[in-house]
């Protein structure tokens, strides 16, 4: 079977750095003032948009997506013969630049971002995904 030797709870640990990783990127001593500022924000806009709405939907889809994507490097991992830590950084780098940039590069071309938030977005994005590899490579 292609999924029996994933290591389910790997999986789970790599998801759960992956948010907080992402939590400290755009933190307000990180990146989220200068993520902020590329959307065109303010704190106050931010808490007006926010007023009265639940951030639940939010947190619970993007941890959703953030175990997939864990479940998905451990699927890939499972296929392949990495066998050094750079190859799993390698194998990072292959999956940022294969998916996540043109993804991200698309809106940016059409969806009206502006570089500095695509910048950031991408960043994020290889952050994440060099931290979820290198834990699902190395313990999984």
């Amino acid at each position: 079977m292609f999924f029996q030797n994933i290591n389910y709870w790997v999986v789970i640990a790599a998801g759960i750095i992956g948010m907080i990783v992402g939590f400290l990127w755009h933190a307000p001593w990180a990146c989220g003032p200068l993520w902020m500022k590329s959307k065109g924000w303010t704190e106050e806009s931010m808490r007006a948009k926010k007023a009265g709405k639940s951030m639940a939907p939010v947190w619970v889809g993007m941890t959703a997506v953030t175990f997939i994507t864990a479940f998905v490097i451990a699927a890939i991992f499972n296929s392949l013969v990495v066998v050094s830590f750079w190859g799993i950084i390698l194998t990072a780098f292959l999956l940022w630049i294969g998916f996540a940039v043109p993804m991200k590069l698309a809106d940016y071309y059409f969806g009206g971002d502006n570089f500095v938030f695509f910048l950031l977005s991408v960043g994020h994005e290889l952050a994440v995904l060099i931290v979820m590899s290198a834990i699902i490579g190395i313990f999984g």
